[in-house]
């Protein structure tokens, strides 16, 4: 990982958002392994400081300036900005406890922005490198199984986007995956990652992510959250970008902020977590309270997802609404025998206060205990 397009699209265009609105605002992240038997070495945890502090030194080339540039939603002030910017190993503390890989980040929200997805995948490559060598490094095999995938989608009708950094086997099997997928074509329809899809001429995807609403949890409450963090959000992009997350704070919570204006507004909304097709039903009967044609309308579902997964809520849908798949770990980073990390990092503060992410998935929860609980009550609060 040699550069700062390594990254996910959502990453830089939350960052135009703080480098908009607030550029002075102070956060801290926060590592969670959700399966504590996964456990890590010392020398696993000394490569991934080194990688640190590689990745520290990058800067964006005149060449990547140029290729956001051409992007219909990026600045070019935003990207005078970027000219000079580079992240902060300062900003990262890594330490060992017990075979638990401990690691927060600490900084101002525009200069500790990037890091979440490429410090993932650098703790995901180094447990597989370093601590489980347990698995087949079959790069061509990897590729025909990812064509099959890519066939098997299209097929199907189903239009997938390649959402697999974070918790990537290594570098190399994404870019495997996008060649293949590039090869295949079919009813592909990009990556989220900036520098494959500068490598390959592909759409790069992406919008928000959860940190967006959490950190307007922070600067406001929960109960303004949502309202706040899509208004912001249409400030910044006018019209473009626009899909909105439903489940930071539940999608029932959402959808009581999202009536009206914003419903027509925003094109597209994002499934992160509860059952795929309950959710679809639930957001088809709302669009249908609200007058909206939802043929006109669309839902990125991007939890978890398989090709039979994708393949099954297509047939679901049937054609009710517009529908997009957003495929992570089961591309890049598929062994069955040896399975992906179940890792995250979270926005945990934003200004000295506590902040949480709910989820429509209990186990999906994250944050502070107490900023849990405060979340918690004010959803209900909400909805009595």
């Amino acid at each position: 990982m040699t550069t700062l397009l390594d990254n996910d699209l959502y990453k830089f265009t939350m960052m135009q958002a703080v480098w908009a609105k607030y550029p002075e605002t102070r956060v801290g992240y926060q590592f969670i392994n959700r399966n504590l038997g996964d456990t890590f070495t010392v020398e696993a945890v000394d490569l991934i400081r080194e990688r640190i502090g590689r990745y520290a030194e990058c800067q964006l080339t005149e060449a990547e300036l140029a290729f956001l540039a051409d992007l219909p939603f990026i600045q070019p002030e935003f990207v005078d900005f970027l000219r000079d910017f580079k992240l902060n190993a300062e900003e990262v503390t890594v330490a060992l406890q017990e075979g638990q890989l401990k690691l927060q980040i600490e900084g101002t929200w525009l200069d500790t922005i990037l890091w979440e997805v490429p410090l993932m995948a650098f703790i995901s490559e180094t447990y597989f490198e370093v601590v489980n060598q347990d698995w087949t490094h079959d790069l061509d095999a990897y590729a025909a199984r990812t064509r099959e995938k890519a066939d098997r989608l299209t097929a199907a009708g189903c239009q997938f986007f390649e959402f697999g950094t974070r918790r990537r086997r290594s570098y190399d099997h994404e870019d495997a995956v996008v060649a293949a997928f590039k090869d295949v074509g079919g009813t592909f329809g990009g990556t989220s990652n900036l520098h494959f899809a500068m490598r390959y001429g592909l759409r790069p995807i992406g919008t928000m992510a959860h940190e967006w609403i959490m950190g307007h949890a922070g600067l406001l409450d929960v109960a303004a959250a949502n309202p706040a963090a899509l208004e912001a959000w249409l400030e910044v992009y006018q019209g473009q970008l626009d899909t909105a997350l439903t489940d930071t704070y539940t999608t029932d919570f959402f959808l009581q902020n999202f009536s009206g204006q914003l419903a027509q507004t925003y094109d597209a909304v994002r499934h992160d977590s509860e059952c795929p097709f309950e959710f679809a039903d639930k957001i088809l009967s709302f669009y249908d309270r609200e007058g909206i044609d939802a043929k006109q309308k669309g839902i990125v579902f991007s939890d978890s997802l398989n090709v039979d997964k994708a393949i099954e809520i297509e047939r679901h849908v049937d054609g009710r609404t517009q529908c997009w798949y957003g495929i992570g770990t089961h591309f890049t980073n598929d062994f069955p025998q040896c399975p992906a990390l179940n890792i995250v990092i979270k926005l945990f503060e934003v200004d000295g206060v506590k902040v949480a992410k709910i989820s429509d998935n209990p186990v999906k929860a994250s944050g502070d205990p107490l900023a849990v609980q405060q979340s918690l009550e004010a959803i209900k609060q909400a909805a009595e």
